[in-house]
This record gives C-alpha cells, sequence and structure tokens, in this order.
C-alpha cells in the first residue's frame, strides 16, 4: 500500500517538513489522496501560512 494512503487510512502523519511538496510553490490544487477529490488551491493554502 502507498505510504500516503497508509497515512490517511490510519490516521498517522508524516514527519513535520519531510514532504516532498514542503516548499514547492508552483500553482496547483491539492487532492485527497484517496478518492482524488479536489481539497483546495494552493492559493488557499499560502494565505493560511501568513
Amino acid at each position: 500500500m502507498h505510504d500516503q494512503l497508509k497515512i490517511c487510512i490510519n490516521k498517522g502523519t508524516e514527519r513535520p517538513f519531510s514532504g516532498k511538496y514542503h516548499h514547492y510553490k508552483e500553482p496547483g490544487i491539492y487532492k485527497c489522496v484517496c478518492c482524488g477529490n479536489d481539497l483546495f488551491e494552493s492559493d488557499q493554502m499560502r494565505m493560511l501560512w501568513k
């Protein structure tokens, strides 16, 4: 089973600041790893971190 799916199903988490997209700055849409539904746009996430 893929690590992201394991984390999602088992309600786990990855180590903070360790994800491959942590420093990724390109615009895009975050999607659910289980069902593929859109969750939010990258612009919305950047607004939360300000």
